[in-house]
């Protein structure tokens, strides 16, 4: 007996942040003095609740929540309700369900899940009208606490309501013209179901989805089902499937989940029509299989497909706390979370020699929040962060930043650290991971510069001699992995001059494994002469293609374009970083932001200060270059 599955639709929106000119509400719903008291009605005694009204233009608003554990224990699983009678058009860092009576449920993500003693942690949101009056009791729950049932949607046709299988829609990122969004399927049975598949109405045209696969799409109907990676889902545990599509604008209506076992009604029907020819389609992947190689400007899997690698940088291990940084405010997986929540496929983990010496002892990590990191050295927390990635899906490559955990170095050796301990740290790393294809990449050296040459045929600063003397060591412990070039700073940014590998390109052992990695930044990191061009930013696009864009253009090599970000200022930095945008998404190049973290001095991160809120001005422009591995 065939049986549609019952979903729960929750339609939740994520958005921009707003400024930071806040007024604080008193009770009475006009603007108060500092010393207003929050408002606040506590079911979790220990977590304080702060409405804050942070702009208010008649026909829309900005309000933030605030939760403060004054508590000497962790909260988890945290709740907040309130009566609320305006329309929400975004939100960030928390997801909403109406509930009974014109109230709003909100809850947390997966990086925010948990507040500490001391810690606090905010969500906002976007709606409409203005004129917003603050609710008079705001309901604050954690840890088990009871929440308010959610709105009954009504019985569904043909739809039994004891199945189990969930979907809940979100969009990630919205500019307009297009947008980003989520659906999370979660299996709430007791026992686990596989080969799940997703129905949706959707009016707006996907043109990349990740995690899952387009089996058929009639009118505005679509069906996604699991990839291999994915397709068994244990009781309960989610897997979220993201996509980007135009225009923005839409929500996804009318979900349906069905299972291995629960499979649609037969026949079409005017409520469920059939997906076209989808017997005859088969399921177009979305990940990567196996390890990389290139084919002329493209990388592609073991089987040929071409893949784009759209990462981030999570920076740390390479400094003296020898972890990734963050860790003293929140857990490693909550953090992986978030990066994949984001849309990230791939991260560029930065490391320095120095972290593999047995007298580097990590530190730096709230070990109440990553227990399973205590004791290890810095190689076994690589292995926990190389694992982690791999549970969520993710590409990790590894980039030498530093020899030193003090500085960068212009040259691949030091008086400290030789070119013998340069490579011999990369063969051990090699032989480590070598039956891992998450760890797809070595990016061997960051940012050569000062007396680094490229082609000169000088044995001790020719960085193009050195790139192949290394990269066929470490290709013969593991021939299956991409070697990563960047460039030299001759004249250009450091790591970033690509010019002469068009006519002295890196030559290894193995074919078909070296991609070109530059960096590139905006005027606030340095002030280079081609920003002062009366024709900036339209000469950006040549300056590129000069300097490394033309392997890709002329199919030379694969760019993977390893660093590259901005604090966003000024002007000519938004400048900088739109020209960017438009230049990665006409050329399909692979990246990796820098970067995930706020402690870059030079360019900030995707989060903010808090190590949890996201900077949505940055994501909005990175969101649509965003790709799963199978475009």
């Amino acid at each position: 007996m065939k049986q549609v599955m019952t979903i729960l639709i929750l339609i939740l929106l994520a958005g921009c942040g707003a400024e930071d000119n806040t007024t604080l509400l008193s009770s009475t719903g006009q603007a108060g003095e500092s010393e207003s008291q929050p408002l606040r009605r506590a079911l979790a005694p220990d977590l304080e609740a702060e409405f804050v009204v942070q702009d208010d233009w008649g026909t829309g608003f900005t309000a933030q929540v605030t939760l403060t554990n004054n508590g000497g224990t962790e909260v988890t699983d945290w709740g907040v309700s309130f009566l609320f009678d305006r329309q929400i058009s975004s939100i960030w860092n928390a997801v909403a369900t109406p509930v009974e009576g014109g109230y709003l449920f909100f809850e947390p993500l997966n990086y925010n899940r948990t507040i500490s003693p001391g810690q606090s942690i905010s969500f906002g949101f976007v709606g409409n009208p203005g004129g917003l009056v603050p609710p008079d009791t705001i309901e604050v729950f954690g840890d088990g606490e009871d929440a308010p049932p959610p709105v009954d949607p009504g019985p569904a046709p043909e739809t039994p309501t004891e199945s189990g299988l969930t979907a809940l829609f979100s969009v990630d990122s919205d500019w307009g013209s297009g947008m980003t969004a989520s659906i999370k399927v979660t299996n709430t049975t007791d026992s686990p179901v596989s080969d799940w598949r997703v129905e949706f109405d959707l009016p707006s045209e996907i043109s990349g989805i990740w995690n899952a696969a387009i089996v058929g799409k009639i009118g505005t109907r679509y069906s996604v089902r699991a990839v291999e990676y994915n397709k068994t889902l244990a009781p309960g545990q989610s897997v979220k499937l993201g996509f980007q599509s135009a225009p923005g604008g839409v929500v996804a209506t009318g979900l349906t989940v069905y299972s291995e076992t629960i499979s649609p009604p037969s026949g079409p029907d005017e409520e469920d029509p059939p997906m076209e020819d989808e017997e005859q389609q088969p399921d177009p992947p979305s990940s990567a299989t196996g390890y990389l190689r290139t084919s002329g400007a493209d990388i592609v899997d073991s089987e040929g497909r071409v893949v784009r690698l759209t990462g981030i940088n999570w920076f740390g291990m390479e400094t003296e706390t020898f972890a990734p940084h963050g860790l003293w405010t929140r857990s490693m997986d909550s953090c992986l979370d978030q990066i994949a929540e984001l849309g990230y496929n791939c991260l560029r983990v930065p490391y320095s020699n120095q972290m593999l010496d047995p007298q580097s002892v990590p530190n730096g990590i709230d070990f109440s929040l990553n227990p399973q990191l205590r004791g290890l050295s810095g190689l076994e927390i690589l292995d926990a962060l190389v694992e982690g990635a791999e549970q969520r899906g993710m590409k990790i490559i590894l980039d030498r930043h530093r020899p030193s955990s003090s500085s960068q170095s212009e040259l691949w050796y030091t008086a400290q650290y030789s070119e013998e301990r340069w490579i011999s740290d990369w063969e051990t790393l090699a032989l480590r991971y070598r039956d891992n294809p998450t760890v797809i990449g070595f990016d061997l050296h960051n940012e050569p510069h000062g007396p680094a040459t490229w082609g000169t045929g000088h044995i001790a600063t020719d960085w193009q001699l050195a790139a192949q003397r290394a990269g066929n060591r470490i290709l013969a412990v593991n021939p299956n992995l991409l070697i990563l070039v960047e460039g030299v700073g001759d004249g250009y940014w450091w790591g970033g001059n690509l010019s002469k590998a068009g006519t002295h390109p890196v030559v290894l052992s193995v074919p078909n494994r070296v991609v070109y990695s530059p960096h590139d930044y905006p005027r606030s990191v340095f002030a280079q002469a081609w920003f002062d061009d009366p024709q900036y930013p339209d000469n950006l696009e040549a300056l590129w293609d000069r300097h490394w864009g033309y392997l890709v253009k002329e199919d030379i090599a694969p760019v993977l374009l390893g660093e590259f970000g901005t604090r966003l200022a000024t002007p000519s930095d938004r400048q900088w970083l739109d020209t960017m945008a438009s230049y990665i998404q006409a050329n399909d190049l692979s990246f990796t932001y820098w970067c995930f973290n706020p402690n870059s001095s030079d360019t900030g991160g995707i989060l903010k200060d808090d190590w949890v809120s996201v900077n949505q001005d940055k994501q909005s422009v990175l969101a649509p270059l965003q790709a799963p591995y199978i475009p």
